[in-house]
């Protein structure tokens, strides 16, 4: 078995302080470092909940934590576990769009894609957070080659909002052209 200390200094450090941003942080990377990124999720979403609470950012934590939730999201299985773990609050599109944008900003497209398609899925035009997110999915498909599935999405989008118009052109103007 490998030594327990490093853990148990983490846990005595958020027994006396829970809000402890590198704490956790730090626990979480141990626990992600012997295979247990499972048990790391909840204790990274708390310090990335931590930091967009805080008036004055931490940004070398808020780097450190989005750096190890992409690094966990990396692994197999891991954005099923993050789903399984998660409140449905906080499987909201603006939600999963930020946890996705984390991905594909430290380079966990796989991730990033699947976290968009689960966000896209919740959106509604209303909601207005359909075509932001629209937007980094067909990014991302494009990041990874997949142009065939963006164009498909592109014209998807196009036609749900047929009377959106930039200057002078809608997207029924659009429409007809392709």
């Amino acid at each position: 078995p490998r030594d327990a200390a490093p853990l148990k200094i983490y846990e005595r450090v958020l027994k006396e302080d829970p809000n402890h941003g590198m704490a956790i942080v730090q626990y979480a990377n141990v626990a992600v470092e012997r295979g247990r990124g499972k048990e790391a999720i909840p204790h990274v979403l708390q310090t990335l909940i931590l930091c967009s609470k805080s008036k004055n950012i931490d940004k070398e934590l808020l780097s450190d934590t989005q750096k190890l939730f992409a690094k966990i999201m990396a692994k197999p299985g891991m954005v099923e576990s993050l789903m399984a773990q998660i409140s449905q609050a906080a499987q909201s599109p603006p939600a999963l769009g930020y946890l996705a944008n984390v991905c594909k900003e430290n380079g966990v497209l796989d991730a990033c894609r699947d976290l968009l398609r689960r966000s896209l899925k919740i959106s509604s035009i209303e909601e207005g957070s359909l075509l932001n997110l629209s937007l980094g999915y067909m990014h991302v498909l494009e990041l990874t080659l997949d142009y065939q599935k963006a164009f498909e999405w592109f014209i998807k989008i196009l036609k749900q909002v047929p009377d959106m118009k930039v200057g002078h052109v809608s997207n029924r103007n659009l429409l007809d052209i392709l």
